[in-house]
């Protein structure tokens, strides 16, 4: 039994260089033979790492479907048409575009997907609307997803893209919050007919502009900021 005087991986008899650093081997007892056996194996098995993502999307695809039509029989059977399991239908289909279509593309695009998840969720609030008989969606609804989207769609941007430096973004970040309750009380309080002082949205708004300041300051004393980064492993 011979080794490697490189890397020390056990060689078989006759072997003329090493398998795995390919170094040369220089044995005058244990000359090179083609015939000779080796302990490991001839050819290497390699495993592919990549996900087949369209097959993964077709199977999450059709394990969705299912509840959707076990649903479906069974309020055609108790009711005899189709009534709360279209509700099931329209979630299911909000879960499709959200966390199953992406996986038909190569690249996660977040911009048009994110946007495509505002429209799922805005379309299914306006079945809801339509089927319930209610008068809420483009006074409520509609108004409260586009600004949600939007601002999640910008912040999602920001921080994919690293447009600024960390604590910049966080502030962005921390700020597009503290506007977001903002404006989702004025949108409430016009629907009901009130006044559109906002007030509760203080309580977030307030925090999150103090914390942002905070971390503009932070990216402008460096020492404290390599410090952070390093205990929080930045």
């Amino acid at each position: 039994m011979s080794y490697c005087v490189n890397c020390g991986v056990e060689l078989a008899q006759g072997e003329k260089c090493c398998p795995l650093c390919d170094t040369e081997v220089i044995n005058p007892s244990s000359p090179w033979r083609e015939s000779a056996s080796r302990p490991y194996p001839v050819r290497l098995e390699k495993i592919s790492k990549k996900i087949d993502r369209k097959f993964f999307a077709a199977l999450a695809g059709i394990i969705l479907t299912i509840p959707v039509i076990i649903t479906i029989l069974c309020d055609l059977v108790a009711a005899r048409a189709i009534t709360w399991s279209a509700y099931v239908a329209g979630a299911a289909a909000v879960l499709f575009v959200t966390f199953i279509m992406p996986f038909y593309f190569k690249k996660y695009y977040t911009a048009p997907f994110l946007a495509a998840d505002g429209l799922a969720i805005m379309l299914y609030l306006l079945f809801i609307e339509m089927a319930s008989g209610g008068n809420w969606f483009l006074s409520l609804g509609l108004p409260i997803m586009v600004m949600v989207t939007a601002i999640i769609t910008a912040d999602a941007l920001i921080l994919e893209k690293k447009l600024f430096p960390v604590f910049v973004s966080a502030a962005i970040v921390l700020f597009s919050v503290g506007f977001l309750c903002i404006c989702l009380e004025i949108i409430i309080r016009t629907a009901a007919s009130e006044d559109i002082i906002p007030r509760w949205s203080f309580f977030v708004l307030v925090p999150c502009v103090a914390l942002g300041i905070s971390a503009l300051v932070l990216e402008r004393r460096k020492k404290l900021k390599d410090e952070i980064k390093r205990r929080l492993f930045f």
